[in-house]
């Protein structure tokens, strides 16, 4: 009886070895199927990231290309309308100089000749002054003597 119940408690040891060591493998097979998962997970997200740190940086220098153009082209159309600013300026300046010039000319002529008047007029007034004064001498003279 001692014999089989240690036969019997052989029997289930083996048995309970058995079922620990499938045990044991299931769980090997299980955690390894986990871990395959994990890492082929990782390995997508891996995939994923740099995908999407490859479409970052190929947008950003897009990006970067596009304000670059844009910057150009607005400093170009600033730089044009400041030289049609200055033309159109100087172009004003010019006219303005020449508007001035012939005025001041206009005036200085118009003076010219009111001072030619003016001088002709006295020298003329002068002129009488100095005959009527002769004249009236003469005749003082005249009368004086006589």
């Amino acid at each position: 009886p001692l014999m089989s119940h240690a036969l019997n408690i052989m029997a289930i040891d083996g048995l309970i070895e058995q079922r620990v060591s499938r045990l044991e493998t299931l769980f090997e097979d299980v955690l390894k199927e986990r871990i395959n998962f994990i890492a082929l997970k990782l390995d997508q997200i891996y995939e994923k990231t740099e995908k999407d740190k490859t479409e970052i940086l190929t947008k950003i220098e897009t990006d970067k290309t596009e304000i670059k153009a844009e910057i150009a082209e607005k400093f170009m159309g600033l730089y044009e309308k400041t030289e049609r600013d200055k033309t159109e300026i100087l172009t004003k300046i010019e006219t303005d100089k020449t508007e001035i010039k012939a005025e001041i000319a206009e005036k200085l002529m118009s003076l010219y000749e009111k001072t030619e008047r003016d001088k002709t007029e006295i020298l003329t007034k002068t002129e009488r002054d100095k005959t009527e004064l002769i004249d009236r001498m003469r005749r003082d003279k005249t009368e004086f003597i006589y």
